[in-house]
Parts: C-alpha cells; structure tokens; sequence
C-alpha cells in the first residue's frame, strides 16, 4: 500500500489473509478494494483502511463516516506534529455516538521536532477524556 508524508488513501482497502503469494488486489461491487497479504496479523482479523479525516475530498470523509458503524474497533491514527485538530474532534464525536471502542496511534513521534518531555501525552489523554468520558 502507499505510504507518505501526506494521506495516500483515496478508497476504502480491506486487508484480508493471503495463505499464498505476495498480494492480490481485488476491487467488490461496494467499490472497496480486497487486498490479501501473507500477514499472520491477518488470520484472526481483518483491518479497514479508510481515508480517515483531515482529507481534501468531501467524498473521502464520507467514505470513513459511513463505515464507522461496521467496524468493531477503531484505530484513529493522528499526527504527534497536529493532535486532535478541529475535523478531528468532529469526527471522534461521530464515533462516540456509534459506541465504538478506539485505540488511538501518533505517527510522526520518531521526527527531530517531537519532544517526548512535552505535554503531548498528557494533552492528548485529556482531550480523548474530554470526548469519550462524561464530566
């Protein structure tokens, strides 16, 4: 799959199980593309690779919106250089309506600019509790 510095997920990618092989890529009729790979990971689950938040392309937005409510946990991967930005929040709400469970993942923390002595952490504790706990 693509990866970079900017958000490389245009369509919603289903990572299946692939007992042989490198990978295949299939596209469904739902439009998602199937992609089966020899990860171990991928025999007891399958991950959903969504175009997240943040994106250019209201479509995009939509895309992960509507998918939400199928997914049994969340893993929201923010950005250590940007935490919870205003459609971030947004979109964390719209999860805690559907009840679902998230874990939350910071990319960028290996980056010369991050400090781990900073209130990031504990910044970030404090606005998921703001969100997902009550007063």
């Amino acid at each position: 799959m693509a990866e970079g510095i900017l958000p490389t997920t245009n369509e919603i990618s289903v990572l299946k199980f692939l007992e042989d092989g490198d990978q295949e890529v299939t596209q469904n009729s739902d439009g998602f593309f199937i992609r089966r790979l020899p990860a171990q990971l991928l025999r007891e689950m399958n991950v959903v690779d969504t175009p997240g938040t943040n994106v250019i392309l209201d479509r995009q937005q939509r895309l992960t919106e509507e998918y939400v409510p199928r997914a049994d946990l969340v893993l929201f991967v923010m950005s250590a250089d940007r935490p919870f930005t205003e459609s971030e929040v947004t979109f964390l709400k719209y999860i805690r309506q559907w009840g679902k469970k998230v874990i939350f993942l910071v990319n960028k923390v290996s980056w010369p600019s991050y400090d781990p002595q900073d209130c990031l952490a504990t910044c970030m504790t404090h606005t998921a509790h703001s969100i997902f706990l009550p007063p």
